[in-house]
């Protein structure tokens, strides 16, 4: 998430997405303005074009929450059966923009199903920490961004609790194609010389709407974030 070196002249707005999920996620949108004069103009821009790609992103990541709950409540889920499973999952992943697979994780940290593997395949265990986070928290979660090879490209994951009297009995999880959020960055109307793109929490670049394969995966730069400190 290297954006390159940014003059003082640069202007930036970062946004924290802030809705009923602990995304993790905030959303950086950078301007380059033109002259001096064309400022003001520039800033009111700059607003309005963050302002609707936090509520793109929001939306994208509440229709995935949502979906997934809506799973997570059914009696499917309370004891379920990894072929039934399978079965119920590949139905709703077609009418989720992006997503790649659907995993069920035991609390200790064995894949119970994951949509991506042949129904005689054997389930993996992961340590991931949106894991840790859902059992800590009882909420849903976003994950930082991740590579997976085998998958090919890079995504991450939304993931909510599968709640039983209380507990947890598992974790429920959209496996999420990175590139549907730059789909999302493409669609918002930004300047001929503006850059949009969304960080994880660590933060690297999740998506950008220019440069993406150089940048993806890839940390900002140092003034990136400096300028980024002095908007919070």
């Amino acid at each position: 998430m290297r954006f390159g070196k940014l003059r003082l002249r640069a202007i930036l707005a970062l946004l924290v997405l802030t809705t009923s999920v602990p995304l993790g996620l905030f959303a950086g949108i950078l301007i380059v303005r033109s002259s001096h004069e064309q400022r003001a103009l520039v800033e009111q821009r700059n607003v309005e074009t963050a302002r609707a790609v936090s509520v793109a992103v929001d939306q994208h990541v509440e229709s995935a929450r949502a979906a997934l709950q809506a799973l997570a409540a059914t009696d499917l889920l309370t004891n379920p059966e990894r072929i039934l499973f399978n079965e119920a999952a590949l139905r709703l992943i077609p009418t989720q923009p992006g997503w790649y697979a659907v995993l069920l994780v035991h609390p200790s940290g064995a894949v119970m199903a994951d949509t991506a593997l042949g129904d005689n395949d054997i389930p993996s265990f992961t340590t991931a920490d949106w894991v840790r986070r859902v059992l800590s928290t009882k909420q849903p979660t976003v994950s930082n961004l991740f590579q997976d090879a085998t998958a090919g490209g890079y995504f991450f994951v939304v993931a909510v609790p599968v709640m039983r009297s209380g507990e947890v009995r598992s974790i429920l999880a959209a496996q999420i194609r990175s590139t549907s959020l730059s789909e999302i960055l493409r669609r918002q109307s930004a300047p001929p010389n503006g850059v949009m793109a969304v960080l994880d929490g660590v933060p690297v670049v999740m998506a950008r709407t220019r440069g993406e394969a150089q940048f993806i995966n890839k940390p900002p730069s140092k003034d990136f974030l400096r300028f980024a400190a002095t908007t919070n």
